[in-house]
């Protein structure tokens, strides 16, 4: 295998009629993915997928606002852990997202009060996915999106996180500077880098922390079907632009691709506990 995406979601309507496409593609590839369900249902959808192909895995567990009106569905997720062990790599994607319910409040579609108790609805469902993941030996694939300007979910996400040993986990499209990333993987935790790296001057903090966050702490996604890469932006974005991601890696770093790449794919292994089969390009 070549190149690796780790963080996709091949289930979801936005795909634009592609998917069948795009899992032709990756099952004919050196490519992998993981796509990675949200609720119980997409879980589900999730799994179905990577049954289908065997360069595809998956993550299942509870995202903290796409579905707010659903509780956590502990006995989906581990009858689903239980059925399909081999396809199923993490939990998640799960964590804390502060950055649409402030909106809601300068909106004024949600009250400060609301706000505090929306704040620890998604504190006890990330607590869930913790359990579920402790419970099955499982990484968790993290949600944290803070509220503008600030690192809010951040650090509440940390002290969640904290509150517990051993926890395997990664903070997914990471899009922060420096200064966090490196607490987050002094820490003991991963980040995964989106195509927003590629995005050019409008990223210079991101930049930073690129080039200074030790290659074993981190992964490349494309978060398909959102936030295509340089040169695809404005596109549906798919796991078969996740190789833009690693160029950008190795660029900013000074490094050659294939450092990037064979170091990120033994990531992948280590975290997820997969084979990847890996080899240099020809």
């Amino acid at each position: 295998m070549h190149y690796f995406d780790f963080h996709c979601h091949l289930d979801v309507d936005d795909l634009n009629g592609q998917r069948e496409h795009i899992l032709h593609e990756i099952k004919t590839r050196p490519l992998g993915a993981c796509t990675i369900g949200v609720d119980a249902d997409s879980s589900r959808r999730a799994v179905a997928i990577a049954t289908g192909c065997e360069n595809i895995w998956c993550c299942v567990g509870q995202h903290p606002v796409d579905n707010r009106s659903q509780s956590f569905q502990s006995q989906v997720y581990q009858e689903l852990i239980d059925a399909h062990p081999d396809q199923i790599v993490g939990v998640g994607e799960c964590g804390l997202d502060y950055y649409w319910p402030t909106k809601d409040v300068a909106a004024g579609k949600m009250t400060a009060e609301e706000l505090a108790e929306e704040k620890k609805r998604q504190a006890l469902v990330f607590r869930q996915n913790i359990t579920l993941a402790i419970a099955n030996d499982l990484p968790l694939m993290l949600h944290v999106r803070s509220s503008e300007g600030t690192v809010d979910a951040h650090r509440d996400a940390l002290d969640i996180l904290g509150e517990y040993e051993n926890l395997r986990a990664v903070f997914h499209f990471y899009t922060e500077g420096a200064e966090l990333a490196q607490e987050i993987v002094g820490a003991g935790y991963y980040i995964s880098l989106p195509g927003v790296i590629t995005f050019g001057n409008k990223v210079a903090e991101l930049e930073e922390a690129v080039r200074t966050v030790p290659l074993d702490r981190m992964f490349a996604e494309t978060d398909s079907p959102y936030a295509a890469p340089a040169p695809y932006r404005g596109q549906t974005n798919t796991p078969l632009y996740v190789e833009e991601v690693y160029k950008k890696i190795a660029e900013l770093r000074g490094v050659e691709l294939d450092e990037v790449r064979e170091q990120i794919l033994s990531n992948v292994e280590e975290f997820f506990g997969v084979s990847l089969g890996r080899s240099l390009p020809s």
